[in-house]
């Protein structure tokens, strides 16, 4: 028998029980030290309860490695003493093979205020690297009760007056790491609000000690801390402007709020916003007039409006003191959705327009862009400053394409979003020709100087949409590490490619369900594989974004070997499930074609990324067992060791 330990990059510790053939397993016995509690739920899942939150573990994954390969057994988590566990089985055993116990760490979660009238969306999560919370941000037309559970959590602002359903304002709120708590929840926009009145958040990022938020308000919010842009600027229709706000991390304290836009519609708000300290930020958002004095810095990359409408990117400091900003675009309308944030300052960005822009590439010009007046996907890279592009390019075919999602590894940009046929694909990737609909899924890198560029389509013959991607490795004993990316999105079609690998992986559905579905799929780093997808959803509309229309690129988070999900579903029942009976709020309220409820999930997604079941050694025979030590990263290695 051995116990087989392993750590992901946030330092989260995991453990498989190994056991060679005929081994008993009864000897196998945990002993737990220093919780506040130790208990099994009545799901069969083990609760230990810590002094903020608590941790959780599933039924374990076990399995015999036989001749058939890895062979399903069901084992249960058995309290033996106050502080000892081991397991219990009721499936018949094969002695003549080794078995294994593998523990998965999953939760799902609904958001509704259990009110039958609540109908907003989930726009951004994150998870707090430190404390594990979930934080998340997007609307409610409904007041939250805080006076009785699941709901009795408190922050800045409890009570809205006249939040009937016919407005929105914004929300923030926070879950325990198993999704069993909701721990702090505020909401954010006047004190009171009337018919018409629209206050949502769209981005959120964490510092060390705030929570900054991103969004738009056709509404005066409340001002603090000397902002930036203390006038709203409603424009001729009153849709208002975007907004920053930073909040302290138990949701109790604004500490700052500005108004970010002209006096036109800025009718996207800010989409994306990445914290740099906890007074420093980099913010997004699509400006649809001439900015006031004082947001362009001098010697900007582009001091000039270019017309329609544009992005603008800005670095603050001081929370109020801009460090940068600049105008990106040209004559047409031109929308900014997505930014992320290297290390030495730079700003990577994408989005999408009509304009023609001047590009500044390592790749030969214009080689992929046709310069039509439709969409074409914009990525570009700023330099710390905000005085140069390191990189800036269109990126499209005939048809309407437009760019989401961006993501950072060293010198390489990750993308993803929604194109039409022509787009530019390149030879050996999964797929190079279109699947037809409105849009396919697009993933794609390129280097930061605009070289070594692939992309290849996903899609059906519906509408399919990528909103958001991120790039996972993997490194075996032998020190070879392989890539993958993970694309969560939105489909209208059947037929989505979704290969199940390994075939039993239980969180996978190969039939659309209904209307609008999300997806999950897996890409090998070079694009060449599809290493496995599902459907997800239920009868009615599930998708990312904002009726599908993405706003930011913020539903997606990956800690360790886990990635969360949030989102909004019309749906009252899903597949592959994602809503446990331990969440705090484990009940959708209403089951209509229209209502929307927040939806969150996670998921333990390693095995999906391992060719071989377990780490049998080799003279066990069929299956052949090569990869005997996987550890996960998101960026740079943190685990070094090279051994179990």
């Amino acid at each position: 028998i051995d116990l087989r330990l392993y750590s992901s990059p946030d330092g989260s510790l995991e453990f498989d029980w190994i056991m060679d053939a005929g081994a008993d397993y009864s000897q196998v016995k945990m002993r737990f030290a220093g919780q506040d509690s130790l208990s099994i739920d009545p799901d069969g899942s083990l609760k230990v309860g810590l002094r903020f939150t608590d941790l959780k573990f599933h039924i374990p994954e076990s399995y015999q490695v036989t001749n058939q390969g890895k062979t399903p057994v069901s084992f249960c988590f058995h309290k033996t003493a106050e502080n000892i566990v081991d397991f219990i089985t009721e499936s018949k055993l094969d002695p003549g093979f080794p078995l294994v116990i593998d523990p998965i760490l999953t939760w799902g979660t609904y958001f509704d205020g259990n009110d039958v009238g609540f109908d907003q969306y989930l726009f951004a999560i994150q998870t707090d690297p430190v404390t594990k919370l979930v934080y998340c941000a997007g609307a409610t037309n409904r007041q939250i009760s805080t006076s009785s559970t699941p709901y009795n959590a408190d922050g800045y602002l409890n009570t809205i007056s006249g939040l009937t359903g016919t407005q929105r304002v914004a929300i923030v709120y926070s879950l325990s790491s198993d999704g069993a708590d909701l721990v702090d929840m505020t909401l954010f926009g006047p004190n009171s609000v009337v018919t018409g009145n629209n206050v949502v958040a769209y981005a959120l990022s964490l510092s060390a000690n705030r929570v900054y938020i991103g969004g738009r308000t056709n509404v005066a919010i409340p001002t603090t801390g000397s902002p930036f842009d203390g006038s709203i600027n409603n424009g001729t229709a009153g849709n208002g402007d975007g907004f920053v706000a930073v909040f302290s991390k138990d949701l109790g304290t604004l500490h700052y709020t500005t108004y970010l836009g002209s006096d036109n519609n800025e009718t996207r708000g800010v989409t994306s916003i990445r914290a740099i300290s906890d007074n420093s930020f980099v913010a997004g958002i699509t400006t649809s007039g001439v900015l006031p004095a004082g947001y362009i810095s001098a010697g900007a990359a582009q001091t000039g409006y270019g017309g329609s409408d544009d992005f603008y990117i800005a670095k603050f400091s001081s929370y109020n003191t801009l460090t940068w900003g600049t105008y990106i675009g040209g004559a047409s309308a031109d929308v900014f959705n997505d930014l992320e944030v290297f290390a030495d300052g730079r700003v990577a960005f994408v989005g999408f327009g009509a304009s023609t822009l001047t590009e500044v590439t390592g790749a030969p010009a214009a080689t992929r862009s046709t310069n039509t007046n439709n969409n074409d996907g914009f990525l570009g890279i700023l330099n710390s400053t905000g005085t140069a592009f390191n990189y800036l390019e269109e990126v499209g075919g005939s048809g309407e394409d437009q760019l989401y999602d961006v993501a950072i590894f060293g010198n390489t940009l990750y993308w993803t979003g929604a194109v039409a046929t022509g787009f530019p694909t390149t030879p050996g990737v999964y797929d190079t020709g279109y699947n037809g609909g409105l849009s396919d899924v697009v993933v794609g890198s390129v280097s930061t100087t605009g070289t070594n560029y692939i992309a290849t389509f996903y899609g059906t013959a519906g509408d399919d949409i990528g909103s958001a991607v991120k790039l996972v490795y993997s490194i075996d004993c032998q020190n070879v590490i392989s890539s993958f990316f993970l694309v969560f999105g939105t489909t209208g079609g059947d037929g989505l490619p979704v290969p199940n690998i390994p075939s039993n992986e239980s969180f996978f559905d190969p039939t659309r369900n209904g209307g609008l579905d999300m997806f999950f799929a897996c890409f090998t780093g070079n694009l060449s594989t599809l290493a496995y997808g599902t459907y997800i959803g239920g009868d009615k509309n599930d998708y990312l974004g904002d009726t599908g229309d993405p706003r930011g690129a913020n539903h997606l988070w990956v800690e360790g070997g886990n990635l969360t999900l949030g989102t909004s579903t019309h749906s009252l029942n899903h597949a592959p499930i994602n809503i446990t009976a331990s969440s705090f709020d484990p009940v959708k309220e209403t089951n209509t074609a229209t209502a929307d409820t927040h939806i969150l999930f996670n998921i333990d997604y390693t095995s999906i990324l391992n060719v071989d079941f377990s780490d049998a050694p080799v003279t066990y025979g069929a299956p052949a067992h090569v990869q005997d030590c996987p550890f996960l990263k998101i960026g740079v290695l943190l685990d070094t060791e090279i051994t179990p």
